[in-house]
Order: C-alpha cells, then structure tokens, then sequence
C-alpha cells in the first residue's frame, strides 16, 4: 500500500494553488493538524487496522484534510487532488465526473459527513488502472 507523505502532500497544495489561486496566500497553516491527516489511513488500535480497506483509507485521508483544513488556502482542491492521487499511486482511478466530484467535495467539506460514508461514494466510483 502507497500511502501520501507529508512533503507530497504539501507539494500538492503548493502546485494546485500556483496554477489555480495565484493570488491567495498558501502553505502550511497547521503542521500538526497536517501530519494528523497524513497519518490517519494508517492508525491502528491493538494491532488492528482502524481503516481496514483502500476505500476506506482514501476516505481518511480525504476527510481529515477537509475537516482539519491544515493548507491556509485550497484545501478542498488538496483534499481531492489527494484522494485522486493516493488512488493511482495504488493501481485505482475514480470514475466520477467533475462536476459530481466537486458537489460531494463541497458536500463533505460542509456537512462533515462519516468515513464511512465517504468509503462508500469512493468504492462505487473505483475502477482498477
């Protein structure tokens, strides 16, 4: 399993908002909050996976960057742009289309909506590379 680090997570943001927020002020406002979503697909408890499926872990990663808001600016855009790349980086690719991906973005940003939830959006709308 490839999991997102920490640089490339911060590269990701910094590219995203070079090309579509030039104007806006970006980088890291939370280093901790930051490497708390980095690290969460990967939390165990007892020896257990806490996110015991890929669809599951994407749905971490995904979530806790758009609730802990770690980027001063173009988390959501990250937030995505992660999950999109955590999938090819493992062999996946998500089938929703744009104007979806971005309603259930802004839907997850606003509503704060399960992991659970959000693994299962995710699992329907994965196809294998």
């Amino acid at each position: 399993m490839r999991y997102l680090l920490l640089h490339e997570l911060k590269a990701l943001n910094t590219m995203l908002n070079r090309i579509y927020s030039p104007d806006h002020p970006f980088g890291v406002r939370d280093e901790l909050e930051l490497l708390a979503a980095a690290e969460r697909p990967i939390q165990s408890l007892f020896d257990e996976e806490a996110f015991p499926t890929f669809p599951l872990k994407c749905a971490a990663l995904f979530s806790t960057l758009l609730k802990k808001r770690p980027f001063e600016y173009g988390n959501r855009r990250t937030a995505f742009a992660a999950l999109v790349l955590m999938m090819h980086l493992n062999g996946w690719r998500l089938t929703a289309g744009e104007n979806e991906a971005e309603q259930f973005t802004r839907h997850v940003w606003e509503n704060g909506e399960s992991i659970g939830s959000v693994a299962s959006w995710i699992e329907e709308r994965m196809e294998k590379n």
